[in-house]
Parts: C-alpha cells; sequence; structure tokens
C-alpha cells in the first residue's frame, strides 16, 4: 500500500470538515455584519458588505481559500467556490421570498 493512500482516503473528510465550518461561519457572518458594517462608515453601504447573499458568498469562497491553503488542496478550494454559489443561491431565493412590510 503506498504511503499517500492515507492522505488520500482522508481528503473527502478534510474537504467537509472545511465545508461545514465555512458555511457555518459565512451564514452567521451574513446574517450579523450586513445589517451592522453600513453604520461604521459609509464606504461599507454598498453592494458587497450590506447584501446578505453577497457578503455570504464572499465569506464562503475566502474561508475556503484559507482553508485550501492550510491544507495545500486544490480540491478544497474548488468544492469552496461551488458551496459558495451553491449559497448564495440558496439565500437569495430564501431573500426573495421574504415579505417586506
Amino acid at each position: 500500500m503506498p504511503v499517500f493512500y492515507h492522505c488520500i482516503k482522508m481528503m473527502p473528510v478534510k474537504i467537509l470538515i472545511s465545508l461545514f465550518f465555512s458555511i457555518v461561519c459565512a451564514l452567521y457572518l451574513g446574517c450579523i455584519l450586513p445589517l451592522h458594517l453600513p453604520r461604521l462608515h459609509t464606504f461599507f453601504d454598498r453592494k458587497p458588505f450590506n447584501c446578505r447573499p453577497c457578503f455570504t458568498f464572499h465569506c464562503t469562497w475566502l474561508a475556503m481559500a484559507v482553508f485550501a491553503w492550510l491544507l495545500a488542496s486544490w480540491q478544497v478550494l474548488l468544492a469552496g467556490i461551488v458551496a459558495a454559489f451553491v449559497l448564495f443561491a440558496i439565500v437569495r431565493y430564501i431573500d426573495n421570498k421574504k415579505m417586506e412590510p
């Protein structure tokens, strides 16, 4: 059995763990920060910062890029980019379904 077999075997687990943590953090930050950042400065009162789906998208791919760098894996980065687009579509769909008062 090759030496790198253990690394190949553990890669899906690493991808799933990093996806879970980055998605949870991105959803939490995406709910909190787009409401509070525009109050800090007028610079943050623009699209990527005050838009919940956009902010969640950018938090997800940035977190996955950090995990990919730490794990030295292009597969983690690719999975993160795909997950960021899927999460963006889900959050955007949910936000479009909300009724504005």
